[in-house]
């Protein structure tokens, strides 16, 4: 009879070969002292150094590390829901390759979802090790999420966090191309709580997120779950409307009541840059999500598995 997996540890891997060694062996160490049936889902997103060798040599060692390679780079968010359609784990524990996340801190978020009615255990750093950068985009992030979806004030969002298996079969379903499971699970649930943990500096590299990548991401957050864009366009349309029609009442006056003809190149040349530049500053707005929209019709994977090893 097959034993059932209580944990399953999801990890998106790129180009992560100098803390790979460590932090599979940190993983199997805390198991070690909590339960054997648990297991390991690594997915390589499209790694260009040495990672994916890494993962077969582990693989070959202990069979409770699955490993999936995926075609090419999709992102970690992408990569994270692979690693959901593969695991079988009554609770999912995601956290990220470069061992900022402490393995050592997932007994702290076992605990804090056993026995509990929470869906998931959000693990929030006692002091942040993070750039500058990182620090400002989680910052930025949080307040999105505040607006966007209701979220509580009190509730920081992570990527090292504990999910029950109901939880990730309806993320596991998410089929956007540009897909993030922050937003995805706050939409869903927000029977969420935080666990203080603690964060380690960066062992090796650099963060794959620069501030151009931040705001990209941000972006995308904007456009893919929220039509604040558009109604804010909605509103600039109407002030601007307004504007324009309260000028051309005004222009009315000054010629029947004042006799008087306004000089109109200065003027004229003001308001036609003016709404000229909103036309194109909404048409943009819509480009954005009609891109999105053309996108996802023609290209609706949001990843592609090369190889799976169970």
């Amino acid at each position: 009879m097959k034993t059932k997996v209580l944990y399953s540890v999801v990890i998106p891997v790129y180009n992560s070969e100098k803390t790979l060694e460590e932090l599979v062996s940190r993983i199997h160490l805390v198991f070690k002292k909590i339960t054997p049936y648990y297991e390991v889902i690594l997915v390589d997103d499209g790694s260009q150094d040495h990672s994916w060798n890494l993962l077969e040599k582990f693989h070959r060692e202990d069979k409770r590390v699955k490993i999936i390679q995926l075609m090419r780079n999709y992102g970690q968010h992408a990569a994270i829901i692979c690693g959901f359609n593969y695991c079988s784990g009554m609770f999912v524990i995601t956290m990220d390759d470069d061992l900022q996340n402490p393995p050592e801190e997932i007994p702290k978020l076992i605990k804090a979802i056993s026995n509990s009615d929470y869906d998931g255990i959000l693990a929030i750093p006692i002091e942040s090790k993070h750039s500058l950068s990182r620090r400002l985009g989680s910052y930025v992030t949080d307040k999105f999420y505040n607006i966007i979806f209701n979220k509580p004030q009190n509730l920081k969002s992570s990527s090292f966090r504990i999910l029950n298996k109901k939880i990730t079969d309806h993320l596991s379903q998410n089929q956007c191309r540009y897909t993030a499971i922050g937003p995805l699970l706050f939409s869903l649930t927000l029977k969420l709580k935080n666990v203080d943990v603690l964060h380690n500096k960066r062992a090796v590299n650099k963060s794959n997120y620069d501030y151009i990548k931040l705001l990209k991401l941000a972006w995308g957050y904007i456009i893919n779950y929220s039509i604040l864009p558009l109604k804010f366009v909605s509103i600039v349309g109407i002030i601007s409307s307004f504007a324009g029609f309260m000028f051309a009442i005004y222009i009315i006056f000054m010629r029947f009541y004042k006799n008087q003809v306004l000089s109109g190149w200065t003027s004229l040349i003001v308001v036609n840059l003016t709404f000229f530049g909103l036309i194109l500053f909404v048409f943009g707005i819509i480009g954005e999500y009609l891109i999105r929209i053309l996108n996802q019709v023609n290209n609706s994977d949001i990843y592609v598995v090369r190889r799976f090893r169970k």
